[in-house]
């Protein structure tokens, strides 16, 4: 019995000492959690290691102290040494989810996704309330391309935990690799909501903003970015972006030149300052900035095509055109270069190889076709459908090409409302049916089954020259607009536009103050009159310059009418330079120096398209406060011995 006694008390003893292990073990390992969850940063990662591996001491296999430990792996990164750890717990405890979230994860993070989401799948179904699961079972659809799926698990998640802010942004993410842009613009808003301290969010929001075209939106959510990273060169240089592509330029110059303060030696922040200072006429400093990067950046296709267009801008066609080309020979498809490449070849008269690259501009997002299948040019049983694209003044001049089209197939031709008539009574409308790109589409027996731009029928019918083309106006409209023109005088009608259209990127270059034109207005014999439409009409007229202001009519017919009571038209490179010119008129163009590639020697600077143009450029690049003195001054004297 002495014996038997004796044993007992030694189990006993044993039992009792193993229990107080494990609650020395749980207290550690519980107080490393708290420490570890208490400074999610990690700067005390080390005095929860020292508790876990406490805790480990006092108990080998603890899986609470395994799987603390795995995560303290998984922090630094070792996430090979993490899976093995978290493994261990796993094993000791399989019902525990908690452990099973952490495995998942780590496998994750070491690229085994489709384990990853076997272990989290498995987590969430034996904790189908915990959140967590559900978002790193997102997390893994996510990387293997289930998408729909992977919303499912997010949308889970946040009816579990609608506070979740790392569940929006992902689903935003989801949302937004779907382009399902103005669903993700919410959810990251719910993150921003959630979180307004956090850039990330932001930045997420931003993003998303600016590819849906919010322009305005995307700036203020890179302004918040911003705004939290006050030091930080990238959110300034996005910022500066997104100021870009509000026009807002000298913002964005302002952005990019603290941006650069901070990283001096970005290439896409000097790009993008390359960018802004050709958008404000600053072409030198543009070219050299943008030569600057692309050295920095050897192999950045998208920068050294910007820098072939500043090359282009400053008259360096051939430099531009060698540029361009050396892109190609290591990218042949990239679009940017084919599209600029095609219009350097045909700026020097190379007709046939320039409209092949011009048809790139298809592959920059610019006027898709779809559904309908692309026409190629050859004849055609079924309707064609002919579409606009661009501006007006590219929409007259490439109407040229549409009788030719129409000898290949029956035409849908898709053109603004107000140029109907005008088209109508020049006779392009035979052998195709006129459209505004809002009517409603045609019956289903007259439904085009092909498709092209106005733009691709060079390249499409192989007749890169220009053909003759004349548009026509309404003798009587021309008699009425003479009469009150004239009112009675024996004076020369001469026709002034001064700008285009602000949407133009670089339209500051193109265009200019109607006060850079007050010297026409000492020239004797003549009466000016404004062809000028848009907010540029309102400007107020130099001293010494009187200006009889018609109201434009909104159809085009009419303003050809008007166009045509002229006797002399003095544009810059904007519609009215192609109406008054495709009338056949006496057309003066102002043009920017560097110029558009259709005014170039390869059609005899714009006399090839319409033979009564007349082109007036710099010479010599100028600062723009004084880049249309020299050419006014010419213009001033070319008018004097015109009328004299």
């Amino acid at each position: 019995m002495k014996e038997a006694g004796l044993s007992g008390s030694g189990t006993n003893g044993h039992a009792g000492s193993d229990h107080r292990r494990r609650r020395e073990a749980d207290r550690l390992a519980a107080q490393a959690m708290r420490v570890h969850r208490a400074d999610p940063g990690g700067a005390r990662l080390q005095d929860a290691e020292r508790l876990w591996q406490a805790a480990l001491a006092q108990l080998p296999s603890h899986p609470a102290s395994l799987h603390g430990l795995g995560l303290v792996a998984q922090q630094r990164g070792r996430f090979d040494i993490a899976i093995g750890l978290i493994g261990q717990a796993v094993a000791a405890e399989p019902m525990q989810a908690d452990y099973t979230i952490s495995l998942g994860l780590a496998l994750l993070q070491q690229g085994h996704v489709e384990e990853a989401r076997a272990a989290l799948h498995i987590a969430c179904l034996r904790a189908p309330r915990d959140a967590r699961a559900w978002r790193g079972l997102a997390q893994a659809l996510r990387r293997l391309g289930r998408m729909q799926e992977a919303e499912a698990s997010l949308r889970h998640a946040l009816a579990l935990d609608p506070e979740d802010a790392g569940a929006w942004l992902s689903l935003g993410g989801v949302l937004q690799s779907g382009r399902r842009l103005a669903e993700a613009a919410t959810a990251f808003r719910e993150v921003t909501r959630r979180l307004p301290a956090d850039p990330l969010g932001w930045h997420a929001l931003a993003t998303v903003l600016g590819e849906a075209g919010d322009a305005e939106g995307a700036g203020q959510a890179f302004r918040q970015v911003s705004l939290l990273l006050p030091d930080d060169a990238a959110a300034r240089a996005n910022l500066a972006t997104a100021l870009w592509a509000q026009d807002r330029l000298e913002q964005a110059l302002e952005q990019f030149r603290a941006a650069l303060l901070v990283a001096p030696d970005e290439p896409a922040t000097l790009s993008g300052l390359g960018l802004v200072l050709m958008g404000l006429g600053e072409t030198v400093e543009a070219e050299a900035v943008l030569s600057r990067a692309s050295g920095m950046a050897q192999g950045n296709a998208a920068i050294a095509v910007n820098h072939g267009t500043a090359l282009a801008a400053l008259g360096l066609r051939r430099e531009a055109e060698a540029v361009f080309a050396h892109v190609l020979e290591r990218e042949p498809g990239h679009p940017a270069a084919r599209f600029n490449h095609g219009t350097a070849l045909l700026s020097r008269g190379a007709l046939a190889e320039g409209w092949a690259g011009f048809e790139a501009r298809r592959q920059l997002g610019r006027h898709p076709l779809e559904p309908l299948a692309p026409w190629d040019g050859e004849p055609c049983a079924g309707p064609v459908l002919i579409r606009a694209e661009q501006g007006l003044g590219d929409t007259i001049q490439f109407l040229r090409w549409v009788p030719l089209a129409a000898g290949r197939a029956t035409l849908l031709l898709e053109l603004p409302a107000g140029m109907h008539d005008l088209v109508r009574q020049s006779g392009l409308d035979r052998g195709a049916v006129l459209r505004a790109p809002d009517d409603a589409g045609p019956d289903e027996g007259d439904a085009p089954v092909a498709a092209a731009g106005l733009l691709s029928l060079p390249h499409l019918l192989q007749r890169p020259a220009p053909p003759p083309f004349r548009l026509r106006a309404d003798p009587a409209r021309v008699a009425y607009w003479r009469e009150r023109l004239a009112a009675g005088r024996s004076a020369r009608l001469v026709g002034l536009c001064w700008a285009g259209s602000p949407g133009y990127r670089f339209d500051r270059q193109r265009s200019m103050k109607l006060a850079s034109l007050a010297p026409l207005g000492s020239v004797p014999g003549v009466r000016l009159v404004s062809l000028q439409a848009g907010a540029a009409a309102a400007q107020a007229a130099p001293t010494g310059l009187s200006l009889l202001r018609p109201a434009l009519p909104e159809d085009w017919a009419e303003t050809a009418a008007l166009v045509s009571a002229l006797d002399l038209v003095i544009t810059v490179d904007t519609a009215i330079a192609h109406l008054a010119g495709a009338l056949g008129g006496a057309t003066w163009l102002l043009d920017r120096f560097g110029g558009d590639w259709r005014w170039g020697a390869g059609f005899a600077h714009g006399m090839t398209w319409y033979p009564g143009l007349r082109r007036f450029g710099p010479d010599e690049w100028s600062p723009p406060a004084r880049a249309w003195d020299a050419v006014v001054s010419r213009v001033h004297d070319a008018l004097e011995k015109e009328f004299a």
